[in-house]
């Protein structure tokens, strides 16, 4: 291949420098966060990991607390069911 031709490849498509133009011309009607603004959002954003980071703990350990619950259910009612077949 010349390169020429590898030059006129690598050229964007008019559909992708409209598509950038667009998102561009998009975002820029939206103000940029000043200073205080983006410290508040980021602290924002660190709660909200945090607490999703909580809220699966806890969801880990209702599925464990559950399960246990089921455990005990079914060791029960074996023992009972055991328990009626054994002559006194």
């Amino acid at each position: 291949m010349s390169a020429t031709k590898l030059k006129e490849e690598k050229k964007p498509s008019s559909s992708y420098t409209r598509t950038i133009a667009v998102y561009l011309q998009e975002i820029s009607r939206f103000p940029l966060l000043d200073e205080e603004e983006e410290i508040i959002l980021g602290k924002q954003v660190q709660r909200m990991m945090s607490l999703l980071e909580e809220k699966e703990k806890l969801e880990q350990r209702r599925k464990r607390i559950v399960f246990s619950f089921w455990v005990l259910q079914l060791k029960s009612s074996i023992f009972i069911r055991l328990y009626a077949f054994i002559p006194l």
